[in-house]
């Protein structure tokens, strides 16, 4: 069984990247991970469900439903999800990718928080270098989102370098509700754009053709400030999840250098991000 793996530092962030982790991994017959940036409580060490340790980087992990989330997990969890916990208060970027590799990780999910105060053990650890070291997608979820599912997702990429890994990933995700996928074309910044019939023939012989997905739409962005595209993608187009891949085209015009536990101010929906 593929699982999603969630960073949990106890804060409110992460209790609500958890619930949507949860009702994710439902929908996608996953089992979901929590590592725990924290010790391992010795009362609940002492019971814990599991008590065969995980090793990873020379850390020893001791797996166990978490006496934070313990209650909510079992008063929520209706469709059984397969729960396991990690503890370590001590962890790197390359920890993270390998345990997601040995424990067969699709996506990394993480809180985001609306705070100035950076109090994130994992913002601390460089969400950026996450990225950049694992070989799968990070979902950020930010702290106020309360929605349990994409209905529709937005990718944004220059259309002559869309990548259909990350559509078929997409589709996996839209599946389970039939959601909209929509191909947001915006020019690569310093290429000329490309006309309207050129990109109809590109996203219907060369994307559709190949994802075969109902619910595949395509628009064309004309508008060159990304912050007001994004509004109109989210205000106007209704969309409730951003998709990019990562230092490709406009993610450094989106979220900046790097990634970080806060989003950009004007970024209130979920973000996507795909490895390079």
């Amino acid at each position: 069984m593929k699982n999603i793996l969630v960073i949990n530092d106890r804060s409110a962030e992460a209790d609500n990247a958890i619930a949507f982790a949860l009702e994710l991994a439902s929908n996608t017959d996953s089992g979901l991970l929590l590592w725990n940036t924290f010790e391992q409580p010795v009362a609940k060490r002492q019971r814990a469900y599991a008590t065969a340790p995980f090793r990873v980087g020379g850390h020893q992990h001791a797996n166990g439903l978490s006496v934070s989330n313990d209650v909510w997990l079992q008063r929520h969890n209706t469709a059984n999800v397969p729960v396991e916990n990690y503890y370590t208060s001590n962890f790197t970027a390359s920890h993270i990718a390998e345990f997601a590799i040995k424990k067969d990780v699709w996506m990394i999910v993480k809180g985001t928080t609306e705070s100035d105060v950076e109090q994130s053990v994992f913002e601390n650890d460089h969400t950026q270098s996450i990225l950049n070291s694992a070989n799968c997608p990070i979902l950020l979820i930010p702290e106020r989102s309360d929605k349990r599912r994409f209905d529709k997702m937005v990718y944004t990429a220059d259309l002559r370098y869309c990548r259909l890994e990350v559509l078929r990933m997409l589709v996996k995700l839209a599946q389970p509700h039939q959601s909209d996928i929509m191909v947001a074309h915006i020019a690569a910044k310093g290429l000329p754009d490309v006309t309207e019939q050129y990109a109809n023939e590109v996203f219907s012989t060369e994307i559709s053709s190949n994802v075969k997905y109902p619910n595949l739409y395509f628009n064309h962005i004309k508008e060159r400030n990304i912050p007001k595209a994004i509004d109109v993608m989210v205000d106007v187009m209704g969309a409730d999840l951003l998709v990019l891949v990562n230092h490709k085209f406009h993610f450094e015009e989106i979220v900046g250098h790097k990634l970080s536990g806060r989003l950009p101010d004007y970024l209130h929906i979920p973000l996507l991000v795909f490895p390079s």
